[in-house]
């Protein structure tokens, strides 16, 4: 059968923002000055005694180094408070895949582990969009049903000490082998998740509040930071002049003028931007109707001005996961009546 109108309008969208991803993180860097010192300098193919060694392994020590250093790069002064707000925020992408991945009716492709070592090494900007596709078109007709009481928790759990806490870790210490450590996170939230849900019994009773606990999480963490820097800048002043003054450019930044710091703190911008808007066409794109996406987008700016990008996407997870509860309890009614009835291990039995 052939592809419709709104897949291929779905594959073409997410691919152009992907591609601009690749452009304006992979691209700009490894064509700017900075960022070719940093590969040839920093971090060169063979280690040298003065670079830290991982694994003992050249690929591999020198990946980790050139992700240590990239940031330690941005916790410069100038650019650590956008950093903060940034990777804060970052726990409402990180916790999409999480739960995209867990749920009973997913697809084979929506691996949060594999997606999050890819975004983690390769940018989130350039890879977060294709993952995202992958994660829909793998959803067609799947995905539906909402997390049970397990799978919410392994989830809260995931975000909570394998992502919220090494962060606040990572941002207290400001040291490159804690900050390799934090960029490990999908591994840690893998490895917890599936011990979790090997001990804990099986019940297919509702998960929403621990849904709602996880995703609340990352509200809270994104709004507190989002509200403490926003409210100790001068944005406020002039907010549409200082969105205008900090929108990155799209051509390479200049040679004679770029550095490591400001080359950094570019591509972090494309990073949010490009990886924030691919989450909230997400969201439309699971929207049941196109004038409940058409919402989405209407609230986005005031949403994400007053909570944070990361918050605003948190809050329509939320509002889809309770969707799936909705349709998931009143398809139980039905069955109720039609005298089909499922035990807690989700066995049919007949009336």
């Amino acid at each position: 059968m052939a592809p419709d109108i709104r897949t291929l309008s779905t594959i073409a969208l997410f691919a152009s923002i992907s591609a601009a991803g690749f452009w304006t993180i992979e691209g700009h860097f490894f064509r700017s000055k900075p960022g070719a010192n940093m590969l040839e300098y920093v971090c060169p193919a063979d280690t040298t005694p003065q670079q830290y060694q991982y694994t003992h392994i050249a690929f591999p020590d020198r990946l980790l180094c050139m992700l240590a250093e990239f940031f330690q790069v941005l916790f410069s002064p100038h650019h650590f408070k956008f950093t903060v707000h940034f990777i804060t925020g970052y726990s409402a992408e990180v916790i999409i895949f999480l739960i995209e991945g867990t749920r009973s009716d997913k697809s084979w492709l929506s691996n949060p582990l594999v997606i999050g070592m890819v975004y983690q090494t390769l940018g989130a900007g350039s890879t977060v969009p294709l993952s995202l596709l992958i994660v829909i078109l793998g959803s067609r007709g799947r995905a539906r049903q909402p997390l049970t009481q397990p799978q919410a928790e392994s989830v809260l759990l995931a975000i909570v000490l394998a992502y919220i806490l090494p962060t606040i870790c990572m941002f207290l210490l400001l040291d490159p082998k804690m900050t390799v450590i934090w960029q490990a996170f999908p591994i840690w939230q893998y490895l917890l998740q599936r011990f979790y849900l090997a001990i804990r019994p099986k019940t297919m009773a509702s998960g929403f509040y621990s849904a709602k606990l996880a995703l609340g999480a990352t509200i809270i963490s994104s709004f507190v930071v989002h509200y403490t820097l926003l409210h100790s800048s001068p944005v406020l002043r002039a907010p549409v002049a200082a969105l205008i003054e900090w929108w990155p450019s799209w051509t390479l930044p200049d040679p004679r003028f770029a550095t490591i710091e400001s080359t950094g703190y570019h591509l972090l911008k494309w990073d949010s931007i490009l990886s924030y808007s691919a989450c909230l066409f997400a969201a439309c794109s699971f929207a049941e109707t196109w004038s409940e996406a058409l919402t989405f987008l209407g609230l986005a700016p005031l949403g994400s001005a007053l909570l944070s990008p990361g918050a605003f996407l948190s809050s329509l997870w939320i509002y889809r996961e309770w969707r799936l509860n909705q349709k998931a309890s009143a398809e139980k009614q039905l069955n109720e009546k039609a005298g089909i009835r499922r035990d807690d291990k989700g066995q049919t039995k007949g009336a």
